[in-house]
């Protein structure tokens, strides 16, 4: 049974690695870099503030000297202090594209 459930894992795992070299990393994929563990497994955290409350932190980002890493369509990234990724969204807690998610 166990070299069953081995060779099931086997399989598994190549598929998954084929998957990810087509589709993720290969010519013609999202040219993806492999996956490495930060923090935890953590890509990044969302804080929901309203626009107008966003705004305001924008700018005291920029005051602070605290670099925009991408911006786009109401999100902000930039790295916390201990260099993970933070994301401010200006969108209500519980919607996402405008559409409730919770």
């Amino acid at each position: 049974m166990g070299e069953q459930k081995a060779e099931v894992q086997s399989d598994r795992e190549r598929e998954w690695s084929l998957l990810r070299r087509k589709y993720l990393v290969g010519p013609g994929g999202l040219e993806m870099e492999p996956y490495k563990e930060v923090l935890g497994s953590l890509h990044h955290l969302a804080i929901s503030v309203p626009l107008d409350t966003w705004k305001h932190l924008r700018v005291k980002l920029e005051t602070a000297g605290i670099e925009i890493a991408f911006e786009h369509a109401g999100s902000i990234y930039f790295n916390g202090p201990d260099g993970e990724r933070l994301e401010l969204l200006a969108e209500p807690l519980g919607e996402m594209n405008g559409r409730p998610v919770l």
